[in-house]
């Protein structure tokens, strides 16, 4: 779902419109003939169709996304751990719809960190929202795990729709926890 300009390009692509409208005059100075501002610059250059290059604004918050607007759709939240991965499907309001684990799929002690368990809570969690007739999420990821690619495969293979990521992880400046000690072996 493309909803805005393309904003990482934008400058390159009015330099290049800039440059093949440019007309030399005896001196060398370029005239520019057509319009000037920047937005009439933007609507006339070609948006590439390129994921997570846009920025969503109020026209995006307002669209229809499967019959809801995009702030009523569900939220899968991923909450990625050291040894585990949780996801959990809430509604708009953040009330809990169904959730799921690598430790509830099956997997166990260090399996439950492989891209096979990881890529089946993303199939799992899928499921169980195309069971309770949910077509389309937004996806929020917490935590710094290596989970995010196979939970996202896991879900487009089971059929569901996401319509945004978010990274939603706390960084903290100084003063925090003490790390735990280094296991010794």
């Amino acid at each position: 779902m493309i909803c805005s300009k393309h904003t990482s390009n934008l400058f390159h692509n009015v330099l290049r419109w800039a440059s093949s409208q440019a007309v030399f005059n005896s001196t060398n100075i370029p005239d520019l003939k057509g319009p000037r501002s920047l937005n009439a610059v933007a609507e006339k250059t070609p948006q590439p169709n390129i994921l997570g290059h846009h920025v969503i604004t109020e026209e995006c918050l307002t669209s229809l996304v499967e019959d809801k607007q995009y702030y009523e759709t569900p939220i899968l939240h991923l909450l990625s751990r050291r040894n585990n991965v949780i996801a959990t499907l809430t509604d708009c309001n953040g009330r809990v719809l169904n959730g799921t684990s690598c430790g509830a799929e099956g997997f166990r002690n260090a399996r439950k960190m492989s891209t096979v368990a990881f890529q089946t809570v993303g199939i799992s969690i899928g499921l169980k929202a195309k069971k309770l007739g949910i077509g389309a999420v937004r996806v929020v990821f917490n935590g710094l795990g290596s989970c995010r690619l196979p939970v996202l495969s896991g879900l487009n293979i089971s059929g569901l729709k996401m319509i945004s990521l978010t990274d939603d992880t706390k960084v903290h400046y100084g003063h925090g926890r003490r790390p735990r000690k280094q296991r010794r072996i």
